[in-house]
């Protein structure tokens, strides 16, 4: 089997190692194939590395015992001074019989409000860095691009704007850190895991330097939980 057609299998069992192990002929070259195994494990380890990556995520900022508190306090005040008001007359005319119904109508109302007038603060991740170490201090130095980058490290150029092509953001900026012989580099503005998938797999099929970590870049916001919640919708 050449690399080429084994690349294209486990692409097709997305990189699984529970899809991909029955595949006999598959297993067989992962395992005579240096580059194509430590592909292979590099998604292993990815996989296991983003899960933990996941939970160790600063949680969302927010009481649920304290929002229910406020709510049932606002619910009730807004039960004794909105009586008059133009809701409440219409609710209970509605209700007028059914005085259960009309305070649980009012108590959602009031959720309602809350959810989407009161802020809370949410943080979340918008993207990731990728630290690469050993890199070679005039290639880390000349080369301030992805693509340059990646064609001075030895990879074809095709292949190399294939990949900038392919991630989801188009602006990827480089930062060199301590140079001796050698560099240390990051990989800025990856804004998903596929993202950093693409880029930490190309960094090791090259086979010219390592990945020293990966990290997560966080956002704070205030904002309100249906304002939150649209906004994850449509981002």
């Amino acid at each position: 089997m050449h690399c080429r057609e084994a690349r294209e299998r486990l692409n097709r069992y997305q990189w699984r190692l529970s899809e991909y192990r029955r595949d006999r002929e598959l297993v067989e070259h992962l395992k005579t194939c240096p580059r194509c195994g430590r592909l292979a494990q590099t998604e292993e380890s990815l996989e296991v590395d983003f899960e933990l990556l996941r939970r160790s995520e600063p949680p969302t900022e927010l009481n649920f015992n304290a929002l229910k508190e406020k709510v049932e306090t606002s619910g009730a005040e807004a039960h004794q001074t909105n009586a008059g008001s133009r809701f409440s007359f219409y609710t209970a005319k509605i209700f007028k019989t059914r005085r259960r119904f009309k305070i649980a109508f009012g108590f959602v109302g009031v959720i309602i409000v809350f959810m989407s007038l009161v802020p809370f603060n949410f943080t979340e991740t918008v993207g990731y860095e990728v630290a690469i170490s050993g890199i070679d201090r005039n290639i880390a130095l000349d080369n301030r691009e992805i693509k340059s980058l990646l064609n001075a490290l030895g990879m074809d150029r095709d292949k190399a704007a294939g990949i900038l092509d392919s991630l989801d953001r188009k602006e990827i900026h480089l930062y060199v850190g301590e140079c001796r012989e050698t560099c240390h580099l990051k990989i800025s503005d990856l804004k998903s895991e596929r993202d950093v998938r693409i880029v930490v797999k190309a960094i090791v099929d090259l086979g010219c330097c390592e990945i020293d970590k990966i990290i997560p870049i966080f956002r704070n916001e205030s904002t309100s939980l249906i304002g939150h919640a649209t906004r994850k919708l449509f981002s």
